[in-house]
């Protein structure tokens, strides 16, 4: 059985290889013969000379078109047995991989040995005819041109090589004495002469700068005379003589070894024959090394189709060939070693090849291999997972392959199946599973029945199951948390590998450690989830411990942002009982939007609220006023904008960036103490522009404006340039603004104004001056720029941690000297003083200090006036995080009396993992009155539902709150603004 098969594996190499070495031959002669065209044709010879030296060159062309043509007919047989799935039918019935490899690398190491003989019997005694033959027709009877590292007889038995000859100049000689003419021999070792050059002429060689060597009978070296000059009698001429002599060609493997060794006896460098022994030698091994390497490349390459393989044959035997000459060219100049040069390109192909027979039976390369042999994979790219299973089977006739207990790996998750079915169509891969177990970094489920769809990239486009149960984590307000979830169908998308959207039909939810019995569950007809995003649901039913508690029509959240309560709210506010119940809803994909409503039965008052929410801004209705935000980028511009209506006060704003230019839209209105003002609208446009040594600033700006009952309209410019010049430790800045501005009121002059602010600095020492010139005035408040000459003076310095320094000013146009102030900083704490230079007194003292401890930080701070009208507070904050314990409080002290004026602090205790105790309050010391305070005791079940009440001096809320879905609890602000966290 065994020899049947290999029979049947040579029938289906050798015609393959036949062809192909016919048609490498064919190609190769093809070269030689156009290259003998113009020089045999060209002399007046027939055809018949011309396919003489043609058939004298074959032997050396066959022994380079063999290894190719092993290739060829290797990557063809295969390519069909793997159409035909004769692989795979082997394979069923016990037939390894590296057993089918066994005929093609036996028929390498014949065709090696067949390239061996070729070489060392048939090659030697063509190229000696082929080259006389050459000779004799393009020569005739000329002198004949001497032939270089040649070895030849003189007629006296001598024998003299010679590796370089021009114009009747040699050099590289070597002379073996072998007739005793210049001393007699010693036993088997003649004497040798070396020579660096030397010139025939007249049957006379004479060479120049070289050496005898005399050996013993031993052949051990005995003397070595140096001579500058030796005239040496040949006795016939020398075009002859070098004739006679044989190329490294026209000599086997045995001759070029013993010609390396005669040389290397001599001290000549035989590199140029290293290079041929060690070049025939690895065209030799050729065909071996092909088919070490081709057969488990073909294995993979079979049903690429024949063509592919044939192609790839060609590739790869052309690329080594060229590779070949290259290194041995390097090799000849030096750069390479000999052995390397010629080796270099057939030892990575044999490792490689060695590597891939080794590992052509491995299960996970097995299955790899399986995929490459799909027979739609003709013109297919390669499947983007892998996989192993405990059966496999191919339907013949069918585009399709199924697994039992397959283990499937794709992007950067695992799939476990059950039964496994994959096929590729148009260049896009499907795999199916019954039984399956998915698992990545985010996603993970059990189904009945999945499927798999692929992108043209490889990476995983869809995802679809059927009876499934999962788990997905997201990263919520305090933590990561997962979402565990059942659903009937499921249908997942995905984008660079990454879950972007899942939907599931009849579905149940919960961030609690399981569904069963869980101290919460949502159970929905639709289930909408975007990882990290948004979670939407309809027709939502939630129950508690395996009991119906609430229903919803819709649910919707942004995950990780806080959003809708998932659960109506029931407390006490100012001496009466409320009920607030959110309503969600979906406008279309990732916008949501609630309608609230807040009843007071007491007072049958119903206050209605309403909110939305896209990704990029949101709107919020109230009884306290409105807000929108919004935020939007195009590939020409991008924009941002604000919306607030409240008592009082009416805002607008919108701003953003178009082709460099920064753009902002303003209208603002507001009143106060029985006054109004209100820019309705303001627009500006501004820009940076080069300018040399600098940038300019320009700016647009323009707008309405209304004061109680005045009303002016404003267009105007201003340059800003800013330049600064440094010589060593000197600098110089000399920032400069120009403005012009039009207003459109009856006896209002335009406005005109030049500011220049020169400072130069000099290490400590600053010097700088301010100067406001121009014409006309603004009619509005908010809109002044007064005149302004004024110089200043500042000195800084640091030493040991401490850094001081002082502000001095003089207001020309008044003649005053303006407040100084000086400044002391160190590490935690800093003071200043702002003073009058003349006459000198100090007006105001600020103290701040700062400190840390383990679990505590503390800030204060003290303002005060040193005139004795006033004196400041001194206030305190502080903040504590310690094991179980969070909170920050403020203090405010009277510094005269001293005494405590008002407090406030916030605190979160943990009472155990599931119970949590929240202390919040306000009191102010002078009145001895709490001014706000509120307790909240809250109790979290499972980790995912958190049941609490908060009693507050403003009433009493019951809390029923998911964790993962919570906005911030105990929201508490002091009503004194010294006193709020970071105030």
């Amino acid at each position: 059985m065994l020899r049947r098969v290999d029979r049947y594996l040579a029938r289906e190499f050798l015609p393959p290889f036949g062809v192909a070495l016919l048609a490498f031959l064919a190609f190769i002669a093809l070269q030689v013969v156009i290259g003998l065209s113009d020089v045999v044709l060209s002399r007046g010879f027939g055809a018949g000379e011309l396919f003489k030296l043609l058939g004298l060159k074959l032997p050396s062309l066959a022994v380079l078109a063999v290894p190719a043509g092993a290739l060829l007919a290797i990557f063809w047989a295969l390519g069909r047995l793997a159409g035909g799935q004769e692989v795979l039918a082997f394979q069923a019935v016990g037939y390894s991989l590296r057993r089918l490899s066994f005929p093609f690398i036996v028929f390498g190491v014949v065709l090696s040995g067949l390239c061996f003989l070729i070489s060392e019997y048939a090659v030697p005694a063509a190229e000696g005819a082929y080259r006389n033959e050459y000779l004799r027709l393009v020569l005739g009877e000329r002198t004949i041109r001497p032939q270089e590292e040649v070895f030849f007889r003189g007629p006296k038995g001598d024998l003299y090589y010679i590796r370089r000859y021009r114009d009747g100049e040699a050099r590289g000689i070597v002379i073996y004495d072998l007739a005793g003419r210049i001393a007699p021999p010693a036993g088997d070792y003649p004497c040798v002469v070396t020579a660096a050059s030397g010139r025939f002429a007249r049957n006379v060689l004479e060479l120049r700068e070289g050496r005898v060597l005399h050996f013993d009978a031993q052949g051990a070296l005995q003397r070595l005379d140096g001579f500058s000059r030796l005239r040496l009698e040949l006795g016939a001429d020398v075009e002859r003589l070098v004739l006679g002599g044989r190329t490294s060609a026209e000599m086997s493997l045995r001759e070029l070894s013993a010609r390396i060794q005669d040389l290397r006896r001599a001290g000549v460098d035989p590199r140029a024959l290293l290079v041929e022994f060690h070049g025939r030698l690895a065209v030799i091994l050729s065909p071996l090394i092909f088919a070490l390497f081709g057969t488990p490349l073909g294995f993979l390459l079979g049903r690429q189709g024949r063509i592919t393989g044939a192609a790839v044959a060609f590739l790869i035997a052309g690329a080594t060939q060229a590779l070949f000459l290259w290194t041995k060219t390097l090799a000849k100049q030096g750069v390479l070693p000999p052995p390397l040069g010629a080796w270099l390109p057939a030892v990575p192909l044999a490792v490689a090849g060695l590597l891939l027979f080794l590992g052509l039976d491995r299960r996970r390369f097995l299955f790899l291999l399986v995929w490459l042999l799909l027979p739609w994979m003709a013109m297919g790219g390669a499947p983007p997972f892998s996989f192993k299973a405990e059966e496999l089977s191919f339907p013949l006739g069918e585009k399709l392959l199924v697994a039992q207990g397959a283990t499937v790996s794709f992007s950067d998750y695992t799939l476990e199946a059950r039964e496994f079915v994959a096929r590729e169509k148009e260049g896009l891969w499907l795999i199916e599973g019954k039984g399956v177990k998915l698992s990545g970094e985010k996603l993970s489920l059990v189904a009945e029945e999945l499927e798999v769809s692929f992108d043209t990239g490889g990476e995983v486009a869809s995802l679809s199951a059927r009876t499934l149960s999962g788990e997905s984590t997201f990263k919520g307000p305090r933590k990561e948390e997962s979402l565990r979830f059942t659903a009937a169908e499921a249908e997942a998308t995905f984008s660079g590998g990454e879950l972007r959207r899942l939907v599931a039909e009849q579905a149940s939810f919960t961030t609690c450690p399981c569904l069963q019995g869980a101290p919460y569950t949502v159970r929905a007809d639709t289930l909408v989830y975007l990882p990290d995003r948004w979670l939407y649901a309809r027709n939502v039913r939630i129950s508690s411990f395996g009991l119906t508690v609430w229903w919803l029509p819709f649910y919707v959240n942004r995950l990780g942002k806080g959003g809708v309560s998932l659960f109506p709210e029931i407390g006490r506010a100012g001496g009466e009982w409320f009920l607030k119940w959110n309503f969600p809803f979906r406008l279309w994909e990732e916008f949501l939007g609630s309608f609230g409503l807040t009843f007071y039965p007491r007072s049958g008052r119903i206050l209605p609220s309403f909110f939305l929410s896209w990704d990029q801004g949101d709107l919020r209705l109230g009884p306290s006023g409105l807000n929108l935000r919004g935020r939007g980028e195009t590939a020409a511009f991008s924009w941002s904008g604000t919306l607030s209506l409240s008592e009082g006060k009416i805002r607008a704003a919108l701003k953003g960036e178009i082709a460099r230019w920064s753009w902002n839209l303003a209208w603002e209105r507001r009143e106060s103490g029985g006054t109004s003002s209100e820019r309705a609208p303001e627009v500006s446009l501004s820009r940076r522009l080069p300018f040399p040594g600098g940038q300019v600033h320009v700016t647009l700006s323009g707008g309405r404006y209304l004061e109680g009952e005045r009303e002016a309209l404003r267009a105007g410019m201003s340059l800003d340039l800013s330049r600064k010049y440094t010589l060593g430790p000197l600098s110089l800045s000399l920032p400069t603004e120009l403005r012009f501005d039009i207003y459109r009121e009856e006896g209002v002059e335009n406005r005109e104004r030049v500011t220049l602010s020169p400072r130069i600095s000099l290490a400590g020492l600053s010097l700088g001056y301010s100067l406001r010139l121009g014409k006309g005035s603004s009619p509005l408040s908010q809109d002044r720029l007064p005149m302004l000459s004024r110089l200043s003076l500042s000195l800084s310095g640091a030493e040991e941690g401490l850094r001081q320094s002082l502000s001095l000013g003089y207001d020309l146009l008044s003649g005053k000297v303006l407040p100084g102030t000086w400044e002391i900083r160190g590490k935690g704490f800093r003071v200043s003083f702002v003073f009058s230079p003349r006459p000198l007194s100090f007006q105001h003292l600020a103290l701040s200090l700062a400190a840390s401890f383990p679990g505590l930080s503390l800030q204060g701070r003290w303002e005060t006036a040193l005139d004795g009208s006033r004196w400041g507070d001194i206030l305190l904050h502080g903040n504590i995080e310690m094991d179980g314990l969070q909170g920050k409080f403020g203090v405010r002290i009277h510094t005269f009396p001293f005494e405590l004026n008002r407090a406030s602090a916030a605190f979160t205790l943990e009472l155990d993992p599931d119970y949590e105790l929240g202390i919040a309050g306000e009191y102010d010391f002078s009145r001895a009155r709490l001014v706000q305070g509120m307790v909240r005791l809250s109790h979290t079940l499972s980790g995912c539902l958190t049941l609490g009440i908060e009693v507050g001096t403003g009433g009493w809320l019951i809390i029923v709150e998911v964790p993962a879905f919570r906005e911030a609890k105990l929201k508490f602000s002091p009503q004194d603004a010294g006193l709020r966290w970071g105030g």
